[in-house]
């Protein structure tokens, strides 16, 4: 999902610096895990919070010194990092106001008109279903941050070692030369251990959509650390992926347009299919791909592997079609079906004459969504659907993953059948449409 990197991009080409709060590092509970994001600008009024990092007292002094930051960097044009990349570690107990009792450690960067070649090129890469990530060394210096990508960890990390301040000597050590120093077996083994955590951050965001990590030296203090006064001790990386599972929703009815705006807020990849013109509304989620065709079932041919369907068409004979193909289609991994009990009892008899195998017509979860939602309305229906996709977000999906297809940007992702005959029998239990 691309919503804050949308926002930031649109604000930063309207000369309003903002500030990026992130989530790098968490020891016990916390409201929110690592790679959690947070835009915060000068006001609520012309600039609103984009994202939260778990809300509560925790967010309220996370704004509060991010506007704090805001207000000290507008007057700084040294150039410098002073007062403009900072980490905060809080501890979230009584004296903040939060029972969690854990501890996090915040990222605050001022970002401004210099930081939009990096945030257009993150934002091309989310849109490509590309993962990606950030590096950035506080050591004193205006660095930027620096985009790594999934084949391109090593040649990033590479780049970035020409910059690795050298390594504190012992007092009792000859000096040596910088070049010596900065190809030192200590300077070696911290290139390893971030490229070694910047693989691990991608893997994790494949299947939370976001994840970061704050690598400190053993001399970096444990309260607050400014870039400048403390250089040399931390650095920060996060990586950003598209969310791994894929749902297509077949219809743009009323239940349909419910259940898309529900997703769109979800960390979930939406294709919307529909045949009829002039039925998707004005407004669509950049993330959510609208695809308006006569033969929607075309487009299972272009479905990511344990992809979720949803069927849910202005028409029953159409919604017949479709189960059959999707029924035939091993990469789909889950098929929801709207309707009721009734329903389902026609359209199995019809597929089973068809010539069906009780295997695969075992596969229609019909009627859609969770056990114990009731109601007809289109929100509380698109809400069980919804709770039901995450449920199998949650059990369902592997780490294991393909790269792109050479044809098009979709990528595909491998989700077991886990959980799934449990949904299906829950899911029985009501009915979604009359």
């Amino acid at each position: 999902m691309d919503d804050w990197l949308t926002v930031l991009a649109a604000r930063l080409r309207a000369c309003q610096s903002t500030v990026l709060v992130t989530v790098f590092e968490v020891r016990g509970s916390a409201p929110r895990e690592p790679g959690a994001r947070m835009l915060v600008g000068a006001g609520c009024t012309e600039q609103p919070l984009t994202g939260s990092i778990g809300g509560g007292q925790l967010e309220y002094r996370a704004i509060t010194l991010a506007r704090d930051l805001l207000a000290r960097a507008g007057g700084d044009h040294t150039g410098s990092v002073t007062g403009r990349v900072r980490v905060e570690r809080i501890t979230l107990g009584a004296s903040a106001g939060q029972c969690c009792g854990g501890v996090v450690r915040l990222g605050f960067e001022v970002l401004d008109t210099t930081d939009l070649t990096w945030v257009d090129e993150a934002l091309a890469r989310t849109r490509a279903n590309q993962a990606w990530g950030r590096i950035r060394l506080l050591d004193g210096h205006a660095r930027l941050p620096q985009l790594f990508g999934e084949h391109s960890v090593a040649t990033s990390l590479g780049d970035m070692a020409s910059h690795l301040p050298p390594p504190s000597p012992s007092p009792t050590a000859n000096t040596a030369s910088t070049d010596e120093t900065r190809s030192s077996p200590a300077t070696a083994t911290l290139v390893d251990t971030l490229r070694e955590k910047a693989q691990t951050l991608l893997e994790n965001a494949r299947v939370h959509g976001s994840a970061a990590a704050l690598i400190s030296s053993p001399s970096a203090p444990e309260g607050r650390v400014s870039a400048l006064t403390t250089p040399d001790t931390i650095t920060l990386l996060d990586a950003t992926a598209s969310p791994s599972l894929e749902v297509v929703v077949f219809g743009a009815g009323h239940v349909g347009r419910a259940l898309v705006e529900c997703l769109a807020r979800l960390p979930l990849r939406v294709r919307w299919v529909e045949t009829r013109d002039d039925v998707f509304p004005r407004d669509v989620p950049v993330h959510v791909e609208c695809v308006l065709t006569d033969t929607p079932e075309a487009e299972l041919a272009h479905v990511a592997d344990g992809a979720a369907c949803i069927v849910m068409t202005h028409s029953h004979a159409l919604d017949f079609e479709l189960a059959r193909a999707i029924l035939a289609n091993d990469q789909v991994g889950f098929f929801g079906l709207i309707g009721s009990r009734s329903k389902r009892v026609r359209f199995v008899a019809r597929l089973r004459a068809q010539g069906l195998d009780e295997a695969s017509i075992a596969r229609m979860c019909c009627p859609v969504g969770v056990e114990g939602v009731a109601g007809k309305q289109p929100e509380v229906i698109a809400i069980a659907i919804a709770a039901q996709l995450l449920q199998l977000r949650s059990t369902g999906i592997q780490t294991g993953r393909t790269s792109p297809t050479t044809s098009t940007t979709r990528k595909k992702t491998t989700m077991t059948n886990t959980g799934y005959a449990e949904s299906t029998a829950a899911a029985r239990m009501r009915g979604n449409t009359p």
